[in-house]
């Protein structure tokens, strides 16, 4: 009997391990896990939230899309598993919505690409990562580039990899 209350007690935290995170859940349990990940709002000049869905006049969050520019090729970002299939994730964090991009792994230090709100809006960015030793294969981003502007830098900003859009 008292192995079987043992285990209702451990069932709780299996559950929550098992269940990870939610498409509804927040930063504290979508932490930025590598050196490379970062994430950005996009509000308008009246400081309204451009990613929130349930607002008029916003981006139509499911048809965004994600193009890797390479060799002055561009293809778009497409992920047959994961939570980001087609390249984004968005999720709210003090009631402004943020936007993670992911274009994939490749071996250059530099990755360019577009991000296309809609058929006649898309904005350009830039990655700028290094290795953090000779020997490894572990990377961290140093620079974000966004529409020549640079918005994040390692030397000057916080830790956290984050920024702003205003349009």
């Amino acid at each position: 009997m008292q192995e079987l209350l043992k285990a209702y007690k451990v069932l709780p935290l299996l559950i929550m391990f098992v269940m990870g995170c939610t498409e509804h859940d927040t930063e504290m349990c979508c932490p930025q896990n590598d050196e490379t990940s970062y994430e950005f709002s996009i509000l308008n000049r009246q400081g309204k939230d451009l990613l929130d869905a349930s607002e008029e006049g916003t981006y139509n969050t499911n048809k965004i899309k994600l193009y890797r520019l390479k060799n002055g090729n561009r293809s778009l970002v497409e992920y047959t598993d994961g939570t980001s299939p087609v390249g984004y994730y968005i999720y709210k964090y003090e009631g402004i919505n943020r936007i993670r991009l992911y274009f994939g792994n490749n071996d250059d230090l530099i990755t360019e690409g577009i991000i296309e709100w809609s058929e006649n809006e898309s904005d350009m960015i830039k990655l700028e990562e290094e290795l953090q030793n000779e020997n490894d294969n572990v990377r961290k981003l140093v620079k974000i580039t966004y529409n020549n502007v640079v918005v994040w830098d390692m030397s000057k900003n916080l830790p956290q990899r984050y920024f702003q859009v205003i349009k």
